[in-house]
């Protein structure tokens, strides 16, 4: 025993040495191998960041005219319905949305115009949004109604403004991807270009995991060409467990030197089910009609012009109609006309 012993503990101390030697040897490797490829992840993430920077300070206003061409699944289409959508939903085709997007990157207006499929559903809708640097402006000018308040009801139409692949969410792209959670993971290909890839992926044990990546052109102006959102939730509706959407650019434009912004895209959304499989839910068609970067825009852009009639409040609680005196069947017979959101000029 005590030589079996002694041999046990004679051959281990070397065995563990030898591999204690053999893993430090590794591990020096990998340093000397690995610390050479952070340095240049840090370089090429501060020369993305640098590149984005410069680029967005090339914009100082942007007044951009487009469409959107929504498609639904049959499930996707009996959601709405069910949701009082129902006018949102054309038998044959795609729903269609008319922007007018403009800021001069503090002040901005949203003009959206939903166009109804059939004749005998009335006047398209048509709501305004607006900031003015004090003040944010609603107006619905199918139903005569809107506000003026000193704090905004709801986000600055991150949802449209997203086909511009500026901004993640109401941040600047690059203030987003300069976030600790974003992380460069190197470049890939994409439709044949060559891209720099980047992913933020967040846990909340309430609502679930959400996974972004971002897709750069490697091209020195570094536009987003594509955005991927996947999320998790904590609390699955089976056969459902989350989301996923692609948002990919088709094609670009020139609206200045070095800076090109999206002049197609599609947006496509699918339910992801047990089993890592997913169900296509919708597609949106993003198209520009006119996009003018660093035009003058004039302060009256940026202010709603409320309409006679319209019953408009303020954030001290106060109400009244445009005009004085209101008379509902008068008003509903002048009602203003559903502006067209066409383009405003050559490009």
């Amino acid at each position: 025993m005590a030589c079996s012993g002694g041999t046990h503990v004679g051959r281990w101390p070397w065995t563990a040495l030898a591999a204690a030697a053999g893993a430090a040897a590794i591990a020096l490797g990998l340093t000397l191998l690995l610390d050479p490829l952070r340095a240049q992840d840090k370089a090429d993430r501060r020369t993305l960041l640098a590149g984005l920077r410069y680029r967005e300070s090339c914009v100082r206003t942007i007044d951009c005219f487009f469409t959107l061409r929504e498609f639904l699944s049959e499930d996707m289409r009996s959601h709405r319905a069910d949701g009082d959508y129902v006018r949102k939903l054309p038998e044959q085709g795609p729903s269609v949305w008319k922007y007018r997007w403009a800021t001069d990157g503090t002040r901005w207006r949203c003009d959206e115009r939903i166009m109804w499929p059939a004749d005998d559903q009335g006047p398209d809708a048509f709501t305004q949004r607006s900031f003015d640097g004090q003040e944010y402006y609603f107006l619905d000018l199918k139903r005569l109604v809107g506000w003026h308040e000193a704090e905004s009801r709801g986000s600055p139409y991150e949802e449209s403004v997203c086909y511009l692949m500026m901004t993640d969410g109401s941040k600047p792209l690059s203030e987003a991807l300069a976030e600790e959670n974003v992380a460069l993971v190197g470049q890939g290909d994409l439709r044949g270009q060559s891209c720099y890839k980047l992913v933020r992926h967040e846990e909340d044990p309430q609502r679930g995991s959400r996974t972004i990546t971002y897709w750069l052109l490697a091209d020195g102006c570094f536009p987003m060409v594509r955005y991927e959102y996947e999320t998790v939730w904590a609390q699955p509706r089976l056969p459902e467990i989350g989301r996923r959407m692609l948002l990919t650019v088709q094609e670009m434009t020139h609206c200045g030197e070095g800076l090109v912004l999206p002049r197609a895209a599609k947006r496509e959304v699918y339910a992801l089910l047990e089993g890592s499989e997913c169900r296509w839910q919708s597609t949106t068609l993003f198209s520009v009609d006119e996009i003018k970067v660093n035009a003058d825009l004039d302060a009256e852009v940026f202010v709603l012009d409320f309409p006679i009639g319209a019953f408009v409040s303020d954030d001290t609680g106060r109400a009244a109609h445009i005009g004085g005196e209101f008379n509902e069947a008068d008003t509903r017979a002048s009602q203003p006309p559903i502006p067209e959101l066409a383009p405003t000029g050559p490009k």
